[in-house]
């Protein structure tokens, strides 16, 4: 069993908590970092169902901090960049492929390569 925790440090923007933003409006608005951390002590990543509801942490824990309470953030076309980045971002960080492979995300050396 793993036993360590993810800081998923997701990114985003100032404005309606979009990546796609910062971009747009970073001469203008601050941008803003904000992290939430995604303990997973009691999984084992190396299984497919401890991935799967890692995976599930990973996407709430995106939505969340990406405004997913707020039901016009959540239908801009910000929101859904917005966790796909963080998403993308946290299984970069954890460096696990059957995590990545159960969130839908191309492994660590892909995504480094695109960036």
């Amino acid at each position: 069993m793993i036993r360590t925790v993810l800081p998923a440090a997701l990114a985003l923007a100032a404005i309606c908590g979009a990546a796609q933003a910062q971009t747009d409006v970073a001469p203008y608005y601050p941008v803003v970092t904000v992290s939430q951390t995604v303990r997973f002590h009691d999984l084992d990543t190396s299984t497919s169902a401890g991935a799967e509801r890692l995976a599930f942490r990973i996407r709430t824990a995106a939505r969340s901090l990406c405004g997913g309470d707020n039901p016009a953030v959540r239908s801009g076309l910000g929101f859904e960049v917005c966790v796909r980045n963080s998403v993308e971002h946290a299984a970069m960080r954890l460096d696990n492929p059957m995590v990545s492979a159960a969130l839908h995300v191309a492994g660590p050396q892909s995504a480094y390569a695109r960036r």
